[in-house]
């Protein structure tokens, strides 16, 4: 049985662009205040998003067929996506903490990263993280209120490989792995409710699962003298990386070619 996930949508209310198949299945939803609080009422943005959750996608087209053009305005409504011979195929995801297994729609029984457990690296790690980040990244929180996060989870050393071509058993406490977050953020940013989309120069703190306490943190912006000058900036691969699940958790909403057999052998084909 596929696993599916409360999308944005719920939490976000109000009108949507949905982005549905030729056969006329959603594909993907988009409410229309998370795009334009977000600072992504873009089309650059929707096919952005329909390229991490899908291959083979090509065009959106009205319901009547008319090409859409990225001149357009964003607004609310449905539109069809068009897909090169091979079809539309959904990318294998959310992936988090498990490589293979789909996460449950609501899990707040651990963080995901590990990052706050205790070991040799976590505070030299933590203390490069507070020196370049000095507060919570979202919330500017206090310091002894954060914990020393990574973007991906250091349980999966693999993700780390995939991503950016390290070695299998590479030092993951570089200050580009991780970012300061307040510790309830922390355990938000692992689930995938909230990320920061790389976008140039710059991050926005986007929040897919809408809690009313975190909707003044939606689309604030952090450029690059946020942190401090010499340090290294979190990897915009790694936030990319986690992004794109978040898409796929929270406007796709189901989860593709996860909860593999223990021992089974996967073949990716599906993009990172």
């Amino acid at each position: 049985m596929t696993t599916q996930y409360t999308l944005s949508s719920s939490s976000w209310t109000g009108d949507s662009l949905v982005l549905r198949d030729a056969a006329g299945r959603r594909m993907l939803t988009f409410p229309i205040i998370f795009l334009t609080e977000g600072h992504v009422a873009s089309w650059d943005y929707i096919y952005e998003v329909l390229g991490m959750c899908f291959k083979g996608a090509v065009n959106l087209t009205t319901l009547d067929g008319t090409l859409k053009t990225r001149t357009d305005r964003v607004t609310a409504g449905t539109l069809v996506v068009t897909s090169d011979d091979a079809g539309v195929t959904p990318v294998r995801g959310p992936r988090f903490k498990e490589k293979f297994r789909a996460p449950a729609d609501r899990d707040d029984n651990s963080t995901m990263s590990h990052s706050s457990r205790s070991s040799v690296n976590q505070s030299p790690f933590r203390t490069k993280l507070t020196g370049r980040d000095a507060v919570c990244l979202v919330t500017d929180s206090d310091p002894d209120r954060c914990t020393a996060a990574h973007i991906l989870p250091i349980s999966r050393p693999e993700y780390y490989v995939e991503v950016l071509g390290l070695d299998q058993d590479a030092p993951l406490y570089s200050t580009a792995y991780g970012l300061l977050l307040r510790k309830d953020i922390h355990s938000d940013f692992d689930q995938g409710r909230i990320a920061f989309y790389p976008h140039r120069d710059r991050l926005i703190v986007h929040v897919f699962d809408l809690d009313p306490s975190y909707r003044q943190y939606h689309g604030k912006i952090l450029r690059p003298d946020r942190f401090r000058a010499g340090s290294e900036a979190p990897s915009v691969d790694l936030l990319r990386f986690h992004y794109r699940h978040c898409c796929i958790k929270y406007m796709r909403g189901y989860a593709a070619f996860m909860n593999i057999p223990q021992g089974a052998v996967m073949v990716d084909s599906s993009g990172p």
